[in-house]
């Protein structure tokens, strides 16, 4: 049934976990515990990958490159940081200013290394104000700016480093919703600190161009045309929450936030495609879960939710305001309750990666893809619900969710993804620990445990890029 926002009645397994005030000394223990798990993730990708590897294979203890970009190492640095990983800090520092090879022969990711690289440089460089990891970012940025080279209006998805050449990553014709609009926090946040306006002015030319498409009710499927950046007519274009899609959102969400809240355009163009997720917002029949179907053509409905569409609630929380404040606070409130059972109903304790909702009155869902992939998402809307609300259920929520990882993933030499969350014991592990470990799951674990006296960030003035590295906002234009 299409969710009704009026009904307020949950059955959930988390839902009666009762949390009472965390004292002092509980949240002291449990920042350690977090902490230590981060030391044991870095020790071992530093050992057994080295810094000119990706990520960490912590069941082999070998090393898995995807990129070849040694995205650990900039994933990792302010968490590393925030932490008072000082040792483990300084090493990441010194290999991120001046170990990586950008010279070389090798088709890049524009999407993937602007929010991991730069991201993450920017990330410590807004921390510790190090001029060095403000150079190396630019030094990294200027290597994607051919991207903008396509005759088009949007950026080709691939580079390559030495030649600057643009290449569609999947397609010679498409690129997705995620890869041409989730880079314009981090080239904003580059020409307000560099005073050199040129990035946000391709920031700006990509947003003004998805503007003026007045998409169908706000929303955007997920493919679009390298030459001429109009939505293509590829047989598997959606519309989606999850991948492909997610960050597009989250993007203009912040872009407004970024820059003080006062572009209009860009609140007005977030608001429209809320209007528009709420079509694809429903309810199931047993446990009355909030969930976020997947649509073809604003029509065929799919009813399978990814996990990475959990970070709905923590927008929608961030997003709350004017006469919509109310409406979108309860949606949060409720999708958030929704993915936490996830996690509850998986004998694992952690949630499968994709699930199909039913309209039955004997379960809810079932697992499409019933691997844990680390992921960080229901662990980032739990910390913008917490630092909202101060409701410490949040807390409780979080803490259950490191337990099962510390139960279910740890490896003598990491942390491993497993393959089946609906089992109890042994479970099958599939021996990657993901960078985004590092920059968004244990970072947004440890901040939820904060004491809020000392907190390392006030979300009123940071934002979030997609991988949780924090940049400050700032109250005047980068374009002049």
């Amino acid at each position: 049934m299409r969710v009704t926002l009026a009904l307020l009645t949950l059955s959930s397994l988390f839902a009666i976990y009762h949390c009472t005030y965390t004292s002092t000394d509980v949240l002291e223990d449990r920042r350690n515990a977090i902490r230590q798990a981060t030391k044991h993730a870095w020790r071992g990708y530093k050992k057994h990958a080295g810094f000119k590897n990706d990520e960490l294979r912590p069941v082999t203890a070998k090393s898995y490159n995807w990129m070849n970009m040694s995205i650990t190492v900039f994933s990792a640095l302010d968490t590393l940081y925030i932490m008072d990983l000082k040792d483990e800090y300084e090493e990441a520092r010194d290999w991120a200013v001046s170990g990586l090879d950008l010279q070389r022969d090798l088709n890049v990711s524009f999407f993937e290394t602007n929010i991991r690289v730069v991201g993450g440089l920017l990330g410590a460089y807004d921390l510790t104000k190090d001029k060095q990891l403000l150079k190396q970012a630019v030094k990294v940025a200027d290597k994607m700016m051919p991207a903008f080279n396509n005759k088009g209006i949007i950026p080709f998805p691939s580079i390559n480093l030495q030649t600057g050449k643009g290449y569609a990553t999947w397609s010679d014709h498409v690129t997705t919703l995620a890869e041409l609009g989730s880079f314009q926090l981090e080239f904003n946040y580059l020409s307000h600190h560099t005073n050199n306006p040129k990035y946000a002015a391709y920031s700006l030319k990509v947003v003004a161009h998805m503007q003026s498409l007045k998409p169908a009710h706000g929303l955007y499927p997920t493919l679009y045309n390298l030459k001429d950046g109009k939505i293509s007519s590829h047989p598997s274009n959606l519309y989606t929450f999850g991948a492909s899609s997610d960050s597009f959102y989250e993007y203009v969400l912040k872009q407004w936030l970024q820059t003080g809240k006062r572009d209009k355009k860009l609140r007005q163009m977030y608001d429209e495609s809320v209007e528009g997720m709420l079509s694809m917002v429903y309810r199931s029949k047993f446990s009355h879960n909030v969930y976020i179907v997947e649509k073809k053509g604003l029509g065929y409905v799919l009813h399978e939710m990814d996990h990475l569409a959990c970070f709905v609630p923590g927008m929608l929380a961030l997003g709350a305001h004017g006469e919509t404040l109310d409406r979108d606070m309860m949606l949060a409130e409720e999708m958030m309750t929704s993915c936490m059972d996830l996690y509850a109903c998986s004998s694992s304790g952690l949630a499968p990666d994709r699930v199909r909702f039913h309209a039955s009155n004997i379960y809810d869902f079932t697992p499409v893809d019933a691997r844990y992939l680390l992921r960080p998402e229901t662990l980032e809307s739990l910390y913008v619900l917490w630092k909202k609300t101060g409701d410490e259920k949040y807390r409780g929520w979080a803490w259950k969710v490191f337990t099962a990882i510390e139960r279910n993933c740890k490896t003598k030499y990491g942390y491993s993804g497993i393959k089946d969350a609906t089992r109890v014991v042994d479970t099958p592990k599939d021996d990657v620990q993901h960078a985004y470990l590092l920059s968004e799951t244990f970072k947004y674990l440890y901040l939820i445990f904060e004491d809020d006296a000392k907190a390392s960030y006030d979300l009123r003035r940071v934002v979030f890029n997609t991988e949780a590295h924090a940049l400050t906002i700032f109250h005047k234009s980068a374009v002049k």
